[in-house]
């Protein structure tokens, strides 16, 4: 899937005002509380913290698919 798609599936979701996922919740809290540094934002259209829930929501609709390289592994 190319970017573009993921933007418009993003885009649709939050037009539609489909709640994030709580495990994407709970992950990007997890990665705001430990890396600090970061600087995470939630709250407003935009937000790092909230496109980082946007796509961990659609990675969790999409059944987690495997992005690791196999080097990686």
């Amino acid at each position: 899937m190319s970017n573009s798609e993921y933007n418009k599936r993003i885009n649709e979701r939050w037009e539609s005002g489909v709640e994030h996922h709580p495990e994407a919740k709970q992950i990007v809290r997890a990665i705001a509380e430990y890396l600090p540094d970061l600087d995470l934002k939630f709250g407003g259209d935009g937000d790092s913290g909230e496109e980082l829930l946007f796509a961990l929501s659609l990675w969790i609709d999409d059944g987690k698919p495997d992005f690791v390289p196999d080097w990686d592994k």
